[in-house]
């Protein structure tokens, strides 16, 4: 069988572990809860963003980073993971659009929650 290309990698079948893969059972719910949590934020508002973001499937590599965690922490993990892959991507389709500046007053506005503790 010949290697998988970059784009074919997200599958898990397409992973080659010395171990058997186990993704965690609550994987497809925690799918559609990400998709809910980063949509209702406003976080997929970009197109290629959005695009992105879903090509990245973030819950199946909670699931599969998180065999054993509970509903609730995987939905946390990939929550996380979502929006650390969105913004990452929002500030490398930024250079250009103005866009950066906006993004740096959010950084600072998250800073302000980790600081203070209030969202």
């Amino acid at each position: 069988m010949d290697a998988p290309s970059p784009r074919q990698t997200w599958r898990p079948d397409a992973l080659a572990y010395p171990w058997a893969a186990r993704p965690n059972p609550a994987t497809v719910a925690t799918a559609h809860a990400t998709e809910r949590w980063v949509t209702a934020h406003g976080l997929l508002d970009d197109e290629l963003v959005a695009a992105r973001y879903r090509a990245v499937s973030v819950a199946a590599l909670a699931g599969l980073t998180h065999p054993l965690a509970e509903p609730a922490l995987l939905e946390l993990v990939a929550a996380l993971m979502g929006w650390i892959f969105i913004e990452d991507d929002r500030y490398d389709l930024a250079d250009g659009s103005g866009r950066a500046a906006l993004l740096a007053g959010r950084f600072d506005s998250w800073l302000d929650v980790l600081a203070t503790r209030r969202v």
